[in-house]
Formats: structure tokens, sequence, C-alpha cells
């Protein structure tokens, strides 16, 4: 995964406080429940992880481990475990992702993913140097 896409990422969605929800259409004949409808750049940055094969296909049973945790000492793979959880509770309770933006969980997390891939790089030119 690469910091400088992510820092993008990160710096648009910066931006948002708020998600809208949809307004009720008054001219359907079915109660229609409205839902979140989020910035494109967010649903971007899901697929982006999503190529970069960046989730946790055991989300669930990683959430117990970390629950209560501080996300400033998140590792990699809880960044990976709470956004994957994002993302699948949201399929089965709108306004999840909404929660974590307005919280501002969202951002913190990214910024924790970025910090990490930062130091990775770091750590990565530290031992291409010493290799030399």
């Amino acid at each position: 995964m690469d910091s400088v896409v992510l820092a993008n990422y990160i710096k648009e969605i910066r931006t948002i406080k708020k998600s809208e929800w949809t307004k009720e259409d008054e001219s359907l004949e079915v109660n229609q429940l409205s839902y979140p409808e989020y910035p494109a750049v967010v649903e971007e940055l899901f697929n982006y992880l999503n190529r970069q094969s960046f989730y946790d296909v055991n989300y669930l049973d990683n959430m117990e481990r970390i629950e209560g945790k501080a996300i400033s000492l998140f590792t990699k793979e809880e960044v990976k475990s709470y956004l994957t959880s994002l993302k699948r509770e949201e399929r089965y309770g709108d306004g999840v992702i909404a929660e974590a933006i307005e919280l501002g969980l969202f951002l913190k997390v990214l910024l924790r993913l970025e910090d990490i891939l930062q130091k990775e790089k770091a750590d990565k030119g530290e031992n291409n140097n010493d290799k030399k």
C-alpha cells in the first residue's frame, strides 16, 4: 500500500465532518428508510483498500481482541480489522461509517495507518542503507 496515495485520501477525508442522509420520498407508495450518502472519496478509499487486499477475513474475532484499545496503539493488522469491520457492519446497519466519521474515529484510524506505513518505509530505507 502506498502511503502517498493514502495521504491524498486522508486530505479529502479531513474535510468531512458529517454524512448527509437521504430524505424520505413521499411520492413513493412504500415507506423508505433514510440512509447515509457518503462523499465519493469514502467509497473510493474502501475500493482502494480492497484492491490492495487490505481486509481481514477474521475481523470479528480480531475486533473482540482490540475492543477498548486506543487507536494510537493499533498495529497494521488491527487497523485492517477495524476498517474491515466498518465496511462489513455498514452493509447490515446503515450509518456505521457515518458514526465513525462524526466521532472522528475514521480519520484517526487512517492517520494511524499512515503513520504505520511511513514507519515501515523509513525502516526499509534504514535496512537498505545497512546493506550498503
